[in-house]
């Protein structure tokens, strides 16, 4: 294996898992989901 291969790090996600299941959940039972995301981040692009 090349040496680039080696050092291919994964990035670290910005979330939790537990807190995107969070956001879909919130979404589901009826929130924005806008409303949701902004809870737990900044405001959507």
């Amino acid at each position: 294996m090349t040496q680039a291969k080696e050092s291919i790090v994964m990035r670290m996600s910005r979330f939790t898992e537990e807190k995107i299941i969070g956001i879909l959940k919130q979404a589901e039972a009826g929130m924005p989901f806008q409303a949701a995301w902004c809870a737990v981040s900044a405001p959507l692009p």
